[in-house]
């Protein structure tokens, strides 16, 4: 049954006690986004080792899709870490006879009017794959029932497309969206030195197992006058209006985390990408941070690649100290539909309008 009520997602009233410094990027300090605030709502399953993929659920909102990149294992979350569900792929591509690894993200997308999930088979570490990188692909299954709490495993059959670079080269990728505007999956390379190319390739069941080529889309940034290399994670907004891109860190102390706005559904995703983000001032450097999720168009989360049990952080965004004692009024005087105080805490719930944008259900 589909949920018709999404989860609340709380979050401190306080004043955040650190932020990131401006980076530079094509030669200009960004503008801090001081909207969003930042709070550790859970941890990491252990049976999820080295968390590189994350996504929101669209079937069963409120809930997180998480993959490892060391062991070819999928589950759904609630925001504490709990686990729900469980997938595991059969027959999935290979290379020299064993399982295809670098297994480097995850996202989630509606095409043709069903919600599908994305796991991306997409990392190339050591340069060897050259034409073989995968886009997994399966209709996003129901959340197990949350009031068990036994896991339900889902063993489903592996379709996937199967794509190479323009170039002909190997690239090493850790980050990949879907745009539900144009069902196009958006692939952003990882660079050590440079700038990070996005390519692009749209969605569609009929390519079976033929190699398919990606089409570069634009490139973040200008060679030289950037400080945000070594993408590890990417996501969009249900209704496509922001995107967000982060980094990891590399002989440095800090990674960063920037947003777009997409000014209207029409505009092209390469022609958002072009103007200068913002830096969202919340977010702190996570350690080995490869994991990034829009939940709508308020809130996101954020976990990490750790060896153990990593952080999960959510990040909610409040205009100004002024609109939050506003949602209290509202609260006290039941004109806030949308947020509510309990205690000394406020809570947001998402809105349907952010599902339903490009025909997907509650």
């Amino acid at each position: 049954m589909r949920k018709h009520l999404l989860l609340a997602l709380a979050i401190c009233t306080a004043a955040m006690a650190k932020v990131q410094p401006p980076i530079i990027y094509n030669g200009e300090e960004l503008e801090l986004d001081t909207t969003f605030t930042r709070v550790q709502v859970g941890w990491s399953p252990t049976y999820i080792p080295e968390v590189s993929g994350m996504s929101c659920s669209r079937v069963t909102p409120g809930y997180l899709w998480i993959q490892s990149d060391e062991v070819f294992r999928i589950a759904a979350i609630n925001p504490k870490g709990t686990i729900y569900s469980k997938i595991v792929f059969k027959d999935c591509p290979k290379h020299n006879g064993a399982f295809r690894r670098d297994w480097e993200a995850l996202t989630t997308g509606v095409w043709q009017g069903k919600n599908y999930l994305f796991v991306g088979a997409v990392g190339d570490n050591d340069l060897q794959y050259k034409d073989e990188y995968y886009l997994l692909y399966m209709e996003e299954p129901e959340i197990g029932n949350i009031a068990n709490p036994d896991p339900v495993t889902y063993n489903v059959g592996t379709n996937y497309i199967r794509y190479g670079y323009p170039d002909g080269k190997a690239h090493n990728t850790e980050a990949i969206m879907y745009d539900n505007v144009d069902q196009t999956m958006y692939i952003i390379d990882k660079v050590y030195k440079g700038v990070n190319t996005v390519y692009s390739l749209r969605m569609d069941t009929v390519y079976g197992n033929d190699l398919q080529i990606l089409t570069e889309v634009c490139k973040l940034g200008k060679e030289g006058e950037i400080q945000f290399q070594r993408v590890t994670a990417a996501d969009q907004t249900p209704d496509g209006k922001y995107i967000i891109i982060k980094n990891n860190y590399s002989n440095c102390d800090t990674a960063n985390c920037l947003i777009w706005v997409r000014e209207d559904a029409k505009e092209p995703l390469s022609q958002t990408l072009q103007r200068q983000p913002k830096q969202i001032a919340a977010y702190l450097t996570e350690w080995q941070g490869e994991a990034v999720a829009w939940l709508d168009s308020t809130t996101f989360y954020t976990t990490s690649d750790d060896d153990g049990r990593a952080p999960i952080y959510v990040y909610v965004r409040w205009g100004s100290t002024a609109d939050m004692e506003q949602v209290k009024e509202e609260t006290a005087t039941g004109t806030g539909a949308d947020k509510v105080l309990i205690g000394d805490r406020l809570f947001i719930r998402t809105k349907q309008s952010d599902y339903t944008f490009a025909g997907q259900e509650l």
